[in-house]
């Protein structure tokens, strides 16, 4: 018996605990309103250039000081502690890292309404911030199972939403409307693995799990696209009136 803990305490030991649901669900429900904000601001009007320049990626005061606070208040419970285990050590500074890139796009959109920064700066910021969060879930590592795709699926969606982000900024392509999506999904999906991993019960080793992970990110992906495409049936309905 004796032999038996001492394993389980090995596996403890190196897979740790690897996240807490809020930790999963409240970056996600904050990045889901990052993106909410720039919609309605859109829709709205708000923040219009004039014809030929960059509009910056948020428009108002909002965002900058919400990408800043949020996150802080998050980021110090993700410094590691005594007594963490090592794999949970490597996860803390992981997502306390995420927090920091954000915090740190908050500051380049202060910077730039003083006038220190240019509007491209902001995209390169928040940019930036998606690239580094994608890379960092994809070697979120020592997962198996349904929790390995749901990260994975993470990261691409980070991953996207920077690309996407840097594209629109350097190219100056009508991109907003799919940076916004995919930021927004980002946030749903991010909200909804912490459910799935800590809260939904499943096995993580079965395959059923994994196909309920798949049919999920899915689900999210169409809500958002269906608010989008309404939102995009309202703009030109007003626009003819």
């Amino acid at each position: 018996m004796g032999q038996m803990d001492h394993q389980m305490e090995q596996m403890a030991e190196m897979l740790g605990g690897g996240g807490t649901y809020l930790g999963h669900v409240l970056p996600g429900i904050g990045l889901a309103l990052i993106a909410l904000v720039w919609v309605i601001q859109d829709f709205r009007g708000d923040g219009r250039n004039e014809a030929g320049a960059l509009r910056p990626i948020q428009a108002g005061r909002l965002i900058p000081w919400f990408k800043i606070l949020i996150p802080a208040a998050i980021f110090w419970q993700e410094i590691p502690g005594r007594g963490w285990y090592p794999m949970d050590i490597v996860m803390g500074w992981q997502h306390a890292t995420i927090h920091a890139t954000l915090i740190l796009s908050g500051v380049v959109d202060l910077m730039h309404r003083s006038g220190r920064l240019s509007s491209l700066a902001t995209y390169n910021a928040f940019g930036g911030a998606m690239l580094v969060g994608g890379a960092i879930f994809v070697g979120h590592g020592n997962h198996d199972g349904m929790s390995t795709v749901a990260h994975l699926l993470l990261a691409t969606l980070f991953l996207t939403s920077g690309l996407l982000t840097l594209l629109e900024g350097w190219s100056r392509q009508a991109l907003r409307p799919l940076r916004q999506a995919a930021v927004m999904t980002t946030g749903t999906w991010l909200a909804t693995i912490g459910w799935i991993i800590f809260g939904s019960g499943w096995d993580e080793q079965s395959m059923i799990s994994t196909g309920w992970v798949w049919l999920s990110f899915c689900w999210n992906a169409m809500a958002v696209g269906v608010l989008f495409t309404a939102l995009a049936i309202l703009k030109s309905r007003r626009a003819a009136a």
